[in-house]
């Protein structure tokens, strides 16, 4: 009887291996304002992908524009009086150089000059203090990426470093964090250690949920070393390169390695 046959091959086979995972933002901020105020002006929405610098709500500077106001009048007052001082000391210098006056005023009116200069260099400080006031009435994006819909309405009274007037999530790249066993982190991890030119989790591949595979690679850039006490599983982020949006979070896909290897596998 005629029979079909197959040599069967001992050799090294790489074996792949899936992982559900979850996509996720690699950077994910509340933006807060630094001064406190209400928004009256909102030039973005819930939802929107900004550019970092661009700016996201105008909250109300009337106090600060007021406080801006009384620090150039106190500057320039205070500029005013060191010029009169300076004046006074330049005029005491000429007496006392024709021994009209003793070098004791000569004296008295340079340390009354140089305290007039401090009192000028502590109201450019707050000057500049209350600019900055001024300026952080805008509040620009951080960085580049998608608004979350937590966005506040127009009227809220934000309070400074506390109201979260929208989320900001970076878009590129993102997170896919996935889990694996104890027995199976230490096995690849081994095998990267006797392997030449790549370590564990360089070429991972994605498959979406619609059966399509994504098509940039990604690889391992953060292993939670401090287990999951519940599941006793390693949680493992990697890191995929998402330019053209198509990633989001929240998003479930499948990691998939082929970094196992089976050791003189009999391959059929």
């Amino acid at each position: 009887v005629a029979v079909n046959t197959y040599k069967v091959v001992a050799a090294d086979t790489p074996v792949k291996a899936e992982y559900s995972g979850t996509v996720t933002a690699t950077d994910k901020v509340p933006v807060r304002p630094k001064i406190s105020g209400r928004v009256v002006e909102k030039y973005v929405q819930g939802g929107q992908e900004v550019t970092e610098g661009q700016p996201l709500f105008r909250l109300d500077s009337r106090t600060y524009d007021a406080a801006l106001a009384q620090a150039k009048a106190t500057q320039a007052q205070s500029e005013a009086n060191l010029a009169n001082q300076q004046l006074n000391l330049r005029r005491y210098q000429t007496l006392a150089s024709q021994d009209a006056i003793p070098q004791q005023t000569v004296t008295d009116q340079e340390a009354a000059t140089q305290q007039q200069q401090a009192v000028v260099a502590a109201n450019a400080a707050q000057v500049d203090a209350a600019q900055d006031n001024v300026d952080d009435t805008i509040v620009y994006a951080p960085f580049s990426g998608k608004l979350n819909v937590d966005d506040v309405p127009v009227g809220t009274f934000a309070t400074a470093g506390s109201t979260a007037l929208v989320t900001i999530s970076s878009t590129n790249p993102v997170y896919v964090e996935f889990s694996i066993s104890e027995s199976e982190y230490l096995q690849m991890t081994k095998q990267a250690a006797d392997s030449t030119g790549s370590s564990w989790g360089d070429h991972l591949l994605l498959r979406l949920s619609d059966g399509s595979t994504y098509p940039y690679e990604g690889h391992v850039t953060q292993v939670n070393h401090g287990m999951d006490g519940n599941s006793g599983s390693i949680v493992v982020k990697a890191v995929f390169d998402n330019p053209d949006n198509l990633l989001i979070p929240g998003l479930y896909a499948t990691v998939i390695s082929d970094t196992q290897i089976q050791r003189n596998a009999l391959s059929v």
